[in-house]
């Protein structure tokens, strides 16, 4: 299984404070959930909303108008762009993580997206740096990452013309926390991010 912690695996650091000794602290500080900072440890801690700005490579970050945009769509649902690639995301399982040892978040309750792209583009799609966000509630909490104790595959690669892929994303989210979903996907700099919103299974 590969262990590619999605906002990390962009070439260029991105501009999104990803706290690395955050993360490191949260996720690797002990068997159990109080350790690791909680079952709801977030992967970042920036203050903001919405989805993260992503630098990718030397070049500055794309303003919104120089990204083909799309509107905001209900998990479950496909998000569609101008120029033909579509999106589609949903939620398909709900655990709680059994495994034990360093790094490991016992009892951590997460949530599994899958995640299909299709390129109905003429170009090719480079989703090597991919970067998915999930946040939820109220206060739009942002949610680790979740690699261990679950089947996951990123985004990589690159998506030729007509051709689709899929992937599956595991987060960390309580239990009882179900509302107001958003799952942000930042596939490349040309494509805004596309955000997926709805209620979550317990």
């Amino acid at each position: 299984m590969r262990r590619r912690t999605a906002v990390l695996s962009v070439s260029s650091a991105a501009v999104v404070l990803v706290a690395g000794a955050v993360v490191a602290g949260l996720l690797t500080g002990g068997s159990s959930p109080e350790a690791a900072g909680g079952l709801d440890a977030p992967a970042f801690v920036d203050g903001s909303t919405g989805a993260p700005v992503v630098q990718r490579g030397d070049d500055p970050a794309p303003s919104p108008d120089e990204r083909q945009a799309v509107d905001a769509t209900p998990l479950g649902s496909a998000a569609s762009f101008p120029d033909g690639l579509r999106v589609e995301a949903d939620q398909v399982e709900r655990g709680v993580v059994t495994s034990t040892g360093s790094g490991v978040v016992t009892g951590a309750s997460y949530v599994v997206f899958s995640v299909e792209v299709h390129n109905g583009t003429d170009a090719s799609v480079d989703l090597s740096a991919v970067v998915p966000t999930l946040r939820h509630g109220d206060d739009a909490v942002a949610s680790a990452p979740l690699y261990d104790d679950v089947e996951v595959a990123d985004l990589s690669g690159t998506l030729e013309p007509g051709a689709d892929v899929t992937a599956r994303y595991a987060f960390v989210v309580p239990e009882g926390d179900v509302d107001g979903a958003q799952l942000f996907l930042d596939l490349d700099a040309a494509h805004a991010p596309a955000v997926f919103e709805g209620t979550l299974a317990r």
